[in-house]
């Protein structure tokens, strides 16, 4: 159910934009790998926990990374960070 949807209508623009989309699921591999870069990284570049498990999940998916924060995963080894535009 999309949170913030207002009524049936909001609700099902919500839905079928996000019917778009691929959901990912993160695995254990996944989520030692973004624990071991948010401890390496979370102190010398303030990187948050979910910025550690996007990059790691991207990284395991060998998917490219669309940001205009590049440097929220610059730190990531081996990412290919992309702007959207």
């Amino acid at each position: 159910m999309p949170s913030g949807a207002r009524n049936k209508r909001e609700q099902k623009t919500i839905t079928d934009f996000l019917d778009r989309f691929t959901v990912l699921a993160v695995d254990e591999a996944i989520s030692w790998q973004a624990l071991e870069w948010y401890v390496q990284y979370h102190l010398s570049h303030g990187t948050g926990f979910l910025d550690c498990l996007i990059g790691a999940t991207v990284s395991q998916y060998s998917i490219p990374v669309y940001t205009l924060n590049t440097k929220h995963f610059s730190m990531f080894p081996g990412l290919d960070l992309r702007r959207p535009y």
